[in-house]
């Protein structure tokens, strides 16, 4: 299994226009966002799909109290998650947060960033095969 954050970086200008397009053929798209309210509630929600854009699935969690960051984090994790549990491979995420999409594949130290596990987890599941 196989999911390509990289083109994230080379889509930002695309994604903040609102368009999108499917992933090539034999690959599925990931789209998935996370919102956290003022008084710091989470969600998250998110849908799969295929090389034609037709929906496969979606989904949509709430988790508890946070921050927009680990919203957008557990959005992907969610999403990474439920791909891999369909056999969902070649995967390929969009997101609009580009400051966690360099957080995910970044190599900066994590000693003290307040999200270390969670990150640590996406890259775990980025990394699985």
């Amino acid at each position: 299994m196989e999911a390509d954050f990289q083109r994230i970086s080379a889509q930002a200008d695309v994604l903040l226009d609102g368009h999108w397009s499917p992933p090539p053929l034999g690959s599925y798209k990931l789209n998935a966002d996370g919102r956290c309210s003022v008084n710091g509630d989470m969600g998250t929600g998110g849908l799969l799909r295929n090389s034609q854009g037709d929906w496969c699935m979606g989904f949509s969690s709430n988790e508890g109290h946070g921050n927009a960051h680990l919203a957008e984090l557990l959005a992907f994790r969610n999403g990474i998650e439920l791909a891999w549990s369909f056999n969902l491979n070649h995967l390929i995420c969009e997101s609009d947060a580009l400051e966690v999409v360099n957080l995910i594949l970044g190599s900066a130290d994590l000693s003290f960033h307040p999200h270390t596990m969670v990150v640590l987890q996406m890259r775990s599941l980025l990394n699985c095969d």
